[in-house]
């Protein structure tokens, strides 16, 4: 792949984490838990001197009163200010601890607070700054309760969403979630094949452990699954792995390029989106192209370049054919869509930024299809 090409698609996913990471934790909830207290109903002083109350209140024998304290600072710290009184209030031991509580509702509750706390910039650093909290939070995804699992995995991913995900992965959390993915019911899945994303986005050294892991394999198994959500963030980890050579071999050599050709036709506009990403890294390289080509990957994406889609993915899909254009066998199948590039080669009247894009990769590919040796 062109360095500029991948450096655009790694700048086009870090404009993503943060959208993606807001919209998910906006719509999440600790279970059963009380109507939000409305900022103007919590006075100064109660925020001033009721959080380390709280702190001490969680810390109580009974687990009523854990829940309902845990229940009032979960809202309480809606509030920015107020997640960096609880961190002054050494608020982060006594949650870590209940991690490990005996009542599930309590380790939720405790999981939810942290998720919070790990969504902040000064909270991350106080997370991996405490001795204990990184490694209670990998043991709890091997919760039995789903909902503590859920939950936990929504603080790791916001650990891994920010600055400090060199840490979680030097720290061991490429093999924790590798296991999820392989093992976990599907919400939970989805929660890893994310923080993944992340880090293998980030960090090259995250790639070759996922790879080392063995997650190509399991990525495979889950590209024909029936949850376009699944789908669609295991394109995605394929996507951010194969911008890497070792991910492009390794991913043709578990039999990736057959099903990512399949998904082709999917339903699907994110998961269509991200599988098509992932077959146009991994036929940056001659052995990709022959498998690509062999499966039916030019007559499938010709068919694809008829339909209305959205310009990002005709971009792409204007990517992959020049790339299956520099093969003679797959450039003598994409002739008959040569008119098509030269029609979308042509420069429309006040181009975007996209258009441009696809002026410019319909103009590349349409001279890989006609070129005459």
């Amino acid at each position: 792949m062109d360095p500029k090409t991948r450096f655009i698609h790694i700048d086009r996913g870090r404009e993503n984490v943060a959208q993606r990471l807001n919209q998910r934790f906006a719509s999440f909830q600790i279970r059963e838990n009380p109507k939000p207290i409305m900022p103007d109903a919590v006075t100064l002083a109660f925020e001033d001197r009721g959080i380390p109350k709280l702190v001490r209140l969680i810390q109580h024998e009974s687990v009523e009163t854990q829940l309902a304290s845990l229940a009032l600072l979960y809202n309480t710290i809606s509030k920015h200010e107020n997640i960096i009184k609880l961190l002054q209030a050494d608020g982060i031991t006594p949650l870590v601890d209940l991690l490990a509580a005996p009542d599930a509702l309590v380790r939720q509750r405790s999981a939810a607070i942290l998720a919070r706390i790990a969504a902040i910039f000064s909270g991350r650093q106080a997370i991996f700054a405490h001795k204990n909290a990184f490694p209670a939070f990998l043991n709890s995804t091997t919760d039995e309760d789903t909902d503590v699992r859920q939950t936990i995995h929504i603080a790791i991913c916001n650990l891994c969403s920010g600055l400090q995900v060199g840490d979680a992965v030097t720290r061991g959390a490429i093999p924790v979630l590798v296991g999820c993915v392989a093992r976990d019911i599907d919400p939970v899945k989805v929660l890893a094949l994310d923080t993944l994303y992340y880090c293998t986005e980030r960090i090259e050294q995250a790639i070759h452990l996922s790879l080392k892991e063995g997650v190509l394999p399991v990525l495979v198994n889950l590209l024909p699954s029936q949850n376009p959500e699944v789908v669609e963030k295991a394109g995605s980890l394929l996507s951010s792995l194969t911008t890497h050579i070792d991910g492009k071999n390794a991913a043709l050599a578990c039999g990736a390029i057959p099903k990512l050709v399949a998904l082709l036709g999917t339903d699907s506009l994110e998961a269509l989106l991200t599988c098509s990403e992932a077959l146009l890294n991994v036929t940056t390289t001659l052995e990709g192209q022959v498998e690509a080509i062999r499966v039916g990957a030019c007559e499938r994406t010709m068919q694809m370049l008829d339909l209305e889609l959205p310009i990002t993915m005709r971009i792409t899909l204007v990517k992959l054919i020049g790339n299956l254009a520099v093969n003679p066998d797959g450039r003598q199948l994409l002739l008959p869509c040569a008119d098509m590039l030269a029609v979308l080669s042509t420069e429309a009247d006040q181009a975007g930024a996209d258009d441009i894009r696809l002026n410019e990769s319909a103009r590349e590919a349409h001279r890989l299809v006609t070129f005459t040796p």
